[in-house]
């Protein structure tokens, strides 16, 4: 490793799945990108067609990082995974925080490649000589953190894992993959992808440091932009003492808060569901990714049940998109989504779409907006039982299917966030783009 390779390891572990073959590669193109998102869209156009199917065993699945990644620089905890969505059939990538990113940098790698399918179901685990193979087959149908509290108990407590739930198993569309701090790679399904690999979990452990040129520097570069962070009172009060959830009555006010499915843009409910109301009610701790000092995460107490959030867009999705304003339902129907591996945007969204539907006349089966069978319909979706089965395929199929397309809030196939564009235009193109 020369001098110029500072902050970047300069390999790429490449892992044929099918043949169990690992190797490291020479990526010499590093410095062309920042890291994550470019430099794993580069390496999935350099393995893949534009027109493979995301389910294809020659489909890749990349999981990138930065040359910052493991150093003390404000949010760096954050890495990327690439590959082709299941849900819109396009090129897609989702991002992810928690502190996976800095132990799969420890393993002295940027960047890992998956490609082919395992003959059964199967555990990575990555070090820093390589990959070995273990079998998952005690695994496979354990929820996410039951699989988190296995994978642990067998590798030590200091390692990092990336775990999909039943829902990717079942190759739910909008499956995720989760870290064992239940960060997510939430949208376009590549918990999907992960599962049609016969990959249950990558487990890292490794002891290499990111190497730094000028760690004076970087530190004075931290420091000023952490005195950036306090300054702004989103960034140091908003979000560190409200979480993300500060944003439903901002949004609300703004008159682009869309519920009931997007045909209304504001309500006078908000409040019951604020970041304030869950802070004096429910909140039980606040917690934090590798190198922020922002805290936006939240451990809650809903009913005696421990979980992680909600964060603003699962609160919307799962609650006021519904019709709903219970904000211990939410909870746990945010529980059971991070739990059985589902993006809670586009399962919200769906079954939002689902209850208009069914409210019109155009589903024979479903529950109305306000009513409280979501979570037995969340369970139906993870494991494609029933009615879940075509919810699981997302809300532009299920629409198109009822023959009511205009009746799915959705971009390409890609259910819209909490943001009505109708009231912000810049969110329009931003939707338009996806």
């Amino acid at each position: 490793m020369g001098e110029s390779m500072h902050g970047w390891t300069g390999r790429l572990l490449d892992i044929s799945l099918s043949d169990k073959a690992a190797t490291y590669i020479d990526t010499p193109f590093l410095y062309d990108y920042i890291g994550g998102r470019g430099l794993g869209v580069r390496l999935f156009y350099e393995r893949a067609s534009q027109s493979i199917n995301p389910f294809s065993p020659k489909c890749p699945l990349i999981f990138s990082f930065g040359p910052l990644t493991g150093t003390i620089a404000p949010t760096s905890g954050r890495f990327s995974a690439v590959s082709k969505s299941p849900l819109t059939n396009t090129i897609f990538d989702a991002n992810c925080g928690g502190f996976f990113a800095g132990k799969a940098k420890a393993c002295g790698i940027d960047a890992v490649c998956l490609i082919g399918s395992c003959q059964s179901p199967s555990v990575l685990v990555i070090d820093e000589n390589g990959v070995t193979f273990d079998s998952a087959k005690m695994l496979w149908g354990c929820d996410i953190p039951t699989t988190a509290t296995k994978l642990k108990t067998k590798y030590g407590k200091g390692v990092g894992i990336l775990t999909i739930g039943p829902a990717g198993e079942n190759k739910v569309l909008f499956s995720t993959i989760s870290t064992d701090d239940f960060r997510v790679f939430g949208r376009g399904g590549l918990g999907a992808v992960m599962g049609t690999k016969n990959i249950k979990a990558i487990v890292v452990k490794g002891k290499r440091r990111t190497t730094v040129a000028d760690k004076e520097q970087l530190k004075f570069v931290c420091d000023q932009s952490r005195k950036l962070l306090e300054a702004n009172p989103i960034t140091s009060i908003g979000l560190k003492v409200f979480g993300t959830a500060i944003l439903v009555n901002i949004i609300n006010t703004m008159g682009i808060f869309p519920n009931y499915n997007y045909q209304y843009s504001q309500t006078d409910k908000a409040d019951m569901i604020s970041g304030e109301t869950i802070t004096n009610t429910i909140l039980k701790k606040r917690k934090a990714c590798l190198a922020c000092s922002i805290q936006c995460d939240r451990t809650t107490n809903a009913n005696g049940v421990i979980s992680r959030g909600p964060e603003y867009e699962s609160l919307w999705a799962l609650g006021p998109d519904c019709g709903i304003f219970d904000l211990n339902h939410i909870a746990m129907s945010n529980k059971l989504c991070n739990d059985l591996g589902l993006d809670t945007i586009t399962c919200g969204s769906t079954i939002a779409c689902s209850m208009e539907l069914c409210e019109k006349g155009c589903l024979s089966e479903g529950i109305r907006f306000g009513e409280k069978g979501m979570h037995d319909i969340i369970r139906k979706i993870a494991y494609r039982d029933g009615f879940g089965d075509s919810l699981a395929n997302g809300s532009k199929r299920l629409a198109e299917a009822a023959g009511r397309p205009e009746l799915a809030m959705q971009v390409k196939g890609l259910e819209m966030p909490a943001y009505d564009p109708r009231g912000a235009q810049g969110m329009g193109l931003a939707y338009a783009r996806i």
